[in-house]
């Protein structure tokens, strides 16, 4: 969904706000290989496909006073990229083990964001030319105990938008910094339980866009992520 501020369909000096909303079901596959290197070492390699969304919903444009200008049906079609890793895992003895792994993400599928409405008013065509990019994250595993284990690791994570001149309101990003702890509790044969929880430092993105009718959006987002995972698992 975006929620943006928007100057289309007014005079030059009003205001107005610009809502759009839509969603879609899409399909992939996965596919894995696992190979044994040693007794110690396992290397795997991972494939997802990239996954086709038609978004169909609605969009609304508002004057500066709140009144509806705009009530009309939008569409979009995009492609999620294909992603390929490859990673390896090490145990150095009963209690520690090391992982590495690189991820190339095919980003370069999305070069624009193609926005279509019935009548035409909230229609937009955003070049974007983003690019390939790569993630990098290495990890430690402790084993404390047959009840509990712990794990922490880091990444670094390349953004797909090659400029600030690309950098748009709806997407702001840059590269980003992982750190991530996690533990994991046995509490019976049958029953794990898995918590995680994940930092991204970014660096501040910076905006220069420039729209087809000359205006210009110029600034610096203030960004930064935080993630919390809990996963129950019963095996049978």
């Amino acid at each position: 969904m975006a929620d943006l501020g928007a100057r289309g369909g007014f005079p030059q000096a009003a205001d107005g706000k610009v809502k759009l909303g839509a969603d879609d079901w899409g399909y992939g596959y996965n596919l894995g290989l696992l190979y044994q290197a040693t007794d110690d070492t396992r290397i795997g390699l991972a494939f997802r496909s990239k996954i086709s969304h038609t978004l169909k919903g609605d969009g609304t444009l508002k004057d500066a006073s709140g009144n509806t200008v705009v009530d009309d049906n939008i569409q979009a079609d995009v492609d999620l990229p294909e992603t390929l890793s490859l990673a390896i895992h090490h145990r150095l003895n009963k209690q520690w083990s090391v992982s590495a792994d690189a991820t190339f993400t095919r980003w370069s599928r999305f070069s624009e964001l193609n926005i279509q409405s019935d009548g035409g008013q909230l229609s937009s065509v955003k070049a974007e030319d983003w690019e390939n990019t790569m993630r990098y994250g290495l990890g430690v595993d402790y084993r404390h105990s047959d009840k509990w284990q712990f794990r922490a690791g880091v990444a670094y994570d390349e953004t797909p938008i090659p400029n600030t001149e690309r950098t748009t309101a709806r997407i702001p990003g840059n590269d980003r910094k992982w750190v991530a702890v996690g533990a994991t509790y046995h509490y019976s044969e049958n029953i794990i339980l898995d918590a995680g929880y994940a930092h991204l430092f970014i660096d501040n993105p910076k905006i220069n866009e420039t729209d087809d009718t000359g205006y210009n959006l110029k600034g610096e987002y203030d960004a930064s992520v935080d993630l919390l995972g809990v996963q129950l698992r019963w095996l049978m």
